[in-house]
C-alpha cells in the first residue's frame, strides 16, 4: 500500500511538471492579447522605474548625464478638487512603490522600453543560454483602442465608476480597481497613458470624466505632469 501511494504521488509530480513545461512562456509582466502581441498588466510603477534608474546609474555613474537624463521630475504637483497637493515622497517612499511612475517625458519612456528589452534578453541568455525574440515599446493609438473597444463591459456605469475619478489626491496603486476582460488593470483612469506619438495620451486619469476616456478621445500633453504615465506593449515570438 505504501509503495502504491509513493508511486501515485510521483506520477502526480511528473504530470504536473509536464504541464508546467507545456505552458508557453510570455514576456515578464505582460498578458497575451493575440498572436505575438502582449501588453503590460499594469502601468509601469515607481519600483520598475527605480530599477531602471539604478541600472543606468551603475553603468554610467551617479552624476553622469545618462543617469540624470532618466530621473523623473519629482516637482510635479498632484491636482484635486481641493487644489494642488505636492507629495515630495511620491517617487522615493516605499509606500508608493507600486504606484504608476509620473513626471517623465516621452523620450524617457522610450529609453525605458529599450532598456527593458535588453535586460530581458540578457536574463534569458544567462538563465537558458538562449536568445529571445522580443521588443518592448509604446503602443500605437490603434493598438490601445483595440484593448478597450473589444471590452464590451468596460464602459457600463457600474464599472466605469470604479476606474474614473477615483477618490484621492493622487493616482492609486497600479493594481487598484478591477481588471478588464483582457486582465489589464487601470487601462482607463488612474493615470493617462502615453502612446508612440509624442504629445498624445489615452485613457484619461483620475481627474478625467467618462467621456474623456472613451475610444477616439485624445488627451494632449506638452511636458511631464502628475496625471501622465505609460505601460509597455511587447512584440514577442516564442521559441518553437
Amino acid at each position: 500500500m505504501k509503495k502504491i501511494t509513493i508511486l501515485f504521488l510521483l506520477s502526480i509530480l511528473f504530470f504536473s511538471f509536464q504541464n508546467i513545461n507545456r505552458k508557453k512562456p510570455k514576456p515578464p509582466g505582460t498578458v497575451k492579447i493575440y498572436d505575438n502581441f502582449y501588453v503590460d498588466e499594469t502601468e509601469v510603477s515607481n519600483f520598475s522605474w527605480k530599477e531602471f534608474e539604478l541600472s543606468v546609474s551603475k553603468k554610467y555613474g551617479r552624476f553622469s548625464k545618462e543617469h540624470l537624463a532618466v530621473i523623473p521630475d519629482t516637482n510635479v504637483r498632484f491636482k484635486s478638487k481641493n487644489g494642488n497637493y505636492y507629495n515630495r515622497n511620491y517617487y522615493s517612499a516605499i509606500g508608493f512603490r507600486d504606484y504608476p511612475v509620473v513626471g517623465i517625458t516621452h523620450e524617457q519612456a522610450i529609453k525605458f522600453c529599450e532598456w527593458r528589452t535588453e535586460r530581458v534578453k540578457q536574463f534569458k541568455a544567462l538563465t537558458d543560454n538562449k536568445k529571445i525574440n522580443l521588443t518592448y515599446r509604446l503602443p500605437t493609438e490603434k493598438e490601445w483602442e483595440f484593448l478597450i473597444t473589444n471590452d464590451k463591459n468596460l464602459f457600463q456605469d457600474s464599472v466605469i465608476i470604479n476606474v474614473v475619478k477615483k477618490v484621492g489626491l493622487s493616482p492609486q496603486s497600479t493594481y487598484s480597481g478591477y481588471p478588464n476582460l483582457f486582465k489589464l488593470y487601470n487601462l482607463i483612469g488612474n493615470v493617462a497613458e502615453m502612446i508612440d506619438v509624442k504629445g498624445i495620451s489615452k485613457g484619461g486619469s483620475y481627474l478625467n470624466t467618462k467621456e474623456e476616456c472613451l475610444a477616439g478621445k485624445q488627451i494632449l500633453y506638452a511636458e511631464p505632469t502628475y496625471w501622465l504615465g505609460f505601460r509597455c506593449v511587447c512584440d514577442y515570438i516564442p521559441e518553437k
